[in-house]
Parts: C-alpha cells; structure tokens; sequence
C-alpha cells in the first residue's frame, strides 16, 4: 500500500455549497473555483518549502561528508608522496606484522526514527489516530497478557525475525548432527 507523503489540497476545486445569499450562481462557482485553486497553489508552495528544505539539509549534509573525506584523501596523499618506493623496500611478513585496517566509520542504527524522519511523514504520523486504551482491559483477562498488544505490536516484526533466526540455527544444528552421524 502506497503512502502518500505529500498531498496538494483541495483535490476538488469546485465541489463547495453556494450560499444562499449570492444572487448570481454563475458568479459564485467561479469564485468558489478559484478560492480552491489559490488553496491548491498555496499547498503546492507550502510542500515546496518542505522539499527544498529537506534537500538543502540532505546537501549540508553530503557537504560535510565530502569535505572530511577531502581531509583524509589530502593526508594520504602527503604520506603517499613522501614515500620513495625505490628506497623503502617493505617485506611481507612486516607487512602481515601490521594491525590491520580498522574503519572509523560507524553505521547508522534505527534507520527509521522520528529523530531522521521527514517532516511530512512526521505530521503525518503526529496527525494519525492513537490506539484506544486497551490497558483498561487488562484486568479483567485471566491470562495476564497484554491487551494492546491483540491491536497492536511494535515488537511483532523483531519477534517474527528472532523467530525466523532460531528456526534457520536449529535446521543448520540437525543438518550438522545428520552429516555427522552418516559420516561417522
């Protein structure tokens, strides 16, 4: 299902109840009309900001990326033009000697957080219906589990991935332990 980020509104331009008071209806419907579209132009500009805004921190962003990475490509070629290759002649087991290479660079977790999340799908998600109260319910189940989580279960997805994880590790241990015992 798709979601709809950004929506340009009125998507009806003319569909609005005259007032009884107009005397010409042609007149009204035409100004009805373009009261709806200068709404529309104004929900047009309004995401327009948004996006623009976004881009501009999205490029602020890459900028900063960029001009670290010129940092460190411009150290390394200062090491790199320093070295004469006809007069350090390194041996391979000094080589294997060295620790090796270990990235400073640190991935991102919680790709989906409300902290990174763009601000129309935020407002989406800040004008979206709350769950009702099912906590309410939890005193009168005798099975002393939780309600809300028969609505709704943030931690339905991770269980069903664990899930899927222990079941792949106990097929690979009883292929190992059939392997094992055909061989031995």
């Amino acid at each position: 299902m798709p979601l709809i980020v950004r929506a340009v509104g009125p998507s009806y331009v003319s569909r609005r109840k005259l007032d009884r008071s107009i005397r010409d209806e042609l007149e009204g419907v035409s100004f009805n009309s373009l009261v709806g579209v200068l709404q529309q132009l104004s929900s047009l500009a309004h995401h327009t900001e948004e996006l623009f805004s976004e881009l501009s921190k999205e490029a602020e962003t890459i900028f900063e990326r960029t001009s670290t990475l010129k940092a460190r490509v411009d150290k390394l070629t200062v090491v790199v033009e320093s070295l004469d290759p006809n007069e350090e002649q390194v041996a391979l087991a000094s080589a294997n000697m060295r620790k090796p290479f270990k990235s400073t660079y640190t991935s991102e977790q919680q790709v989906l957080s409300r902290s990174n999340l763009p601000t129309a799908l935020l407002k989406i998600y800040d004008d979206s219906k709350r769950p009702p109260n099912l906590r309410l319910m939890n005193a009168y189940r005798d099975d002393n589990k939780d309600a809300m989580k028969f609505y709704t279960d943030p931690q339905y997805f991770f269980d069903l991935w664990a899930k899927s994880v222990v079941e792949e590790t106990q097929k690979r241990q009883v292929y190992k332990l059939t392997i094992k015992d055909s061989v031995g």
